[in-house]
């Protein structure tokens, strides 16, 4: 560990688990510009100060180490800084398919044994959650206590949280959940975060399941971190002025090393909920992006009919 004094606060892992990634990149640049999205921008400090809060009130909702965390949320700012903050906890993050129908969360939300789910309704223009989930779950209408939660389908589920400002049957509401956070002091955040370990399984993501039920693959920190630096560093040569951009969604392994490799030079990751040609050629030339990625076709063959592209 490194550090300055024993603070645990300020005590960072050299080699890291995912948490200490974001907070090495705080402690070089908290001005920095960290995320960019159609929706909002956020320095580094201000994800920081955000994932500590949400790292607070998973503590509050009784989430703890081990924990698997279900992330069914739009690519965007909250949905990087739940993961961060499942990680402070010392939680697993299980990366749920945005577009997957009623069937799929039921089965991934039991096969994953997933103790929580954290959703919103920024998205219910292009997919309601609420109604996913429910559709999933169809005895939550009835819940009258979101804290006395149980479904006979998937056992070990006891918490749905719903953030932003929408409120339904059986999820905990975002006031309820910010409740939750500040019954927590920060210093349970750093002592669960200090207390993972490389090899802990950081996060699960599934396989698409074209043709059989999606299957997880299991990524330790030490495995998403090391392949993280590498490409960053290595292979990609990131700097720290880097500005990453990728229109891929965040439960996708291609998107999130993207993501994590701008984190780890402290550089800028520029992203979007949703692919649209003419968004991403505005965001390429405005946004002043470094680094363009996108593996597939299909987008390029978009942007290049896109009227835009000759502008």
């Amino acid at each position: 560990m490194t550090g300055k004094s024993e603070n645990p606060a300020a005590l960072r892992v050299t080699v890291s688990p995912l948490a200490d990634m974001l907070l090495k990149a705080w402690d070089q640049a908290a001005d920095k510009e960290a995320l960019v999205f159609p929706t909002g921008r956020k320095s580094y400090d201000a994800v920081v100060q955000s994932v500590l809060h949400r790292a607070r009130g998973l503590i509050g909702l009784g989430i703890k180490r081990g924990d698997h965390v279900g992330i069914l949320l739009p690519s965007g700012v909250e949905f990087i800084e739940t993961l961060f903050a499942v990680a402070m906890v010392g939680g697993v993050s299980v990366l749920m398919n945005a577009r997957y129908r009623a069937p799929e969360v039921a089965y991934v939300t039991e096969n994953a044994d997933l103790v929580a789910i954290v959703t919103n309704s920024e998205s219910d223009a292009f997919v309601d959650f609420v109604a996913r989930l429910t559709e999933a779950f169809p005895t939550l209408a009835s819940v009258a206590d979101p804290l006395s939660l149980t479904v006979a389908t998937a056992p070990k589920l006891r918490r749905l949280v719903l953030l932003g400002g929408k409120e339904a049957p059986g999820f905990v509401s975002q006031k309820d959940f910010d409740d939750f956070a500040e019954s927590v002091d920060e210093s349970l955040v750093h002592a669960a975060r200090l207390g993972v370990r490389l090899r802990d399984t950081c996060m699960i993501l599934y396989t698409s399941g074209t043709s059989a039920n999606p299957k997880g693959c299991l990524l330790s920190h030490e495995a998403i971190c090391r392949e993280t630096t590498n490409l960053a560093r290595n292979r990609w040569a990131f700097q720290a002025d880097e500005r990453v951009w990728s229109p891929m969604p965040l439960f996708h392994i291609a998107a999130m090393l993207g993501m994590l490799g701008a984190v780890e030079v402290a550089g800028t990751f520029i992203g979007q909920p949703h692919f649209d040609a003419g968004e991403s050629l505005r965001q390429i030339e405005q946004e002043r992006a470094t680094m363009l990625f996108l593996p597939f076709v299909t987008f390029h063959q978009a942007m290049i009919a896109h009227p835009d592209w000759d502008k």
